[in-house]
Formats: structure tokens, C-alpha cells, sequence
């Protein structure tokens, strides 16, 4: 999820920008949980003692990535909006 998520997130709100002239509606700082979560993992992976503060906030920021990727398509969000 982090590996492939925020290139497509940054490139999608690159063109967004580039295209219709405005800056996308959802928050920046969401696309930044990607590059975090994937910073995390290569700490947790080449540690060599456990860090367990961090494999627990690795854990809750792919939560929060799921939330705030399927909220809106949990609550009926109009694909379609013109």
C-alpha cells in the first residue's frame, strides 16, 4: 500500500493541478501517510532490536490510510460528479 499508493496520489494531484487549474479537494497531508508508512517499514525491517512504538504506529497509519481511502466510498460518494 505505501510502496504503490503516494507515487499515484502525488502524479493524480499533479495533474489535477496541472489539468483543472485548482489545487485537489482532499488534504495533502493524507498523500504523506504513504511515504511515512513506507519510511517506518525500512526502520522496522533493518532494525536490529525491536522497535515496538514504531511497528505499532506502522499498524495504525495503514488503518488510517484504509479509513480515509474508503470512508467516502463506504458512504455512498458520488463517483460521478460532473
Amino acid at each position: 500500500m505505501a510502496i504503490i499508493g503516494w507515487p499515484l496520489a502525488l502524479l493524480g494531484g499533479f495533474f489535477s493541478i496541472v489539468l483543472q487549474d485548482r489545487v485537489p479537494d482532499w488534504d495533502v497531508l493524507v498523500i504523506f501517510i504513504y511515504p511515512v508508512m513506507l519510511l517506518i517499514l525500512v526502520r522496522v525491517l533493518i532494525a536490529r532490536r525491536a522497535r515496538q512504538w514504531e511497528l505499532i504506529l506502522l499498524h495504525l497509519l495503514i488503518a488510517f490510510s484504509f479509513l480515509v481511502v474508503w470512508y467516502p466510498v463506504l458512504n455512498g460518494y458520488d463517483f460521478m460528479k460532473g
